[in-house]
């Protein structure tokens, strides 16, 4: 693992993948809580998964339900590849190679026993502050700029390839994001040789 990918850099990882995950929910059905429906849950509402979740983890449930609604979305991502062995040639935004999603794993659990607010990612505050909309998730993901991509059958295929996962990369898969669709574009960037 490239020695930049320091805790900070895990945590800011780490937020934006929690930021799509919450935002690609399809949230409260009729309760004004609706998202992008990119997955069929509501681990992050209130009314919904935190709710269920409070009873069991009184002290970790609301990142037990973000933890939750990211593994939602790493399943949906997974599915939209043609073959799971695509996994090995690419980087997706919820799969970015084994080692370093261990280690994402394993800072998530880290956070979440040292309990807290979800303060520390301000990608994921600055989604929730407001009632989702789309324009306000449209303007998030412009605000990482323009990304080349080009529309396969199985996601969106960064233009430039890349050698390792970074943060500079998993924002450009964030930034593939747009325009927007109804299904999840599954977002991706080839492995070139280190």
């Amino acid at each position: 693992m490239p020695p930049t990918l320091d805790e900070e850099a895990l945590d800011q990882i780490l937020d934006l993948q929690l930021a799509v995950a919450w935002a690609g929910e399809q949230g409260e059905r009729g309760g004004g809580g609706e998202r992008l429906g990119w997955w069929p849950t509501d681990l992050t509402s209130e009314d919904g998964g935190v709710a269920f979740l409070r009873h069991l983890a009184p002290k970790t449930y609301v990142w037990a339900a973000f933890q939750a609604a990211r593994e939602a979305a790493r399943q949906v991502d997974r599915r939209r590849l043609a073959a799971p062995e695509a996994l090995d040639e690419r980087f997706t935004l919820f799969h970015l190679g084994a080692e370093l999603d261990e280690r994402l794993d394993e800072r998530l659990v880290q956070l979440k026993r040292e309990g807290g607010d979800l303060g520390r990612l301000p990608q994921l505050a600055t989604l929730r502050e407001a009632p989702f909309s789309q324009g306000r998730f449209d303007a998030w993901v412009a605000s990482f700029g323009p990304v080349e991509h080009d529309a396969q059958a199985d996601g969106r295929a960064l233009r430039e390839p890349s050698p390792r996962p970074s943060v500079a990369l998993v924002r450009a898969l964030v930034a593939a994001l747009s325009p927007h669709v109804e299904r999840y574009p599954a977002p991706y960037a080839r492995r070139s040789a280190p």
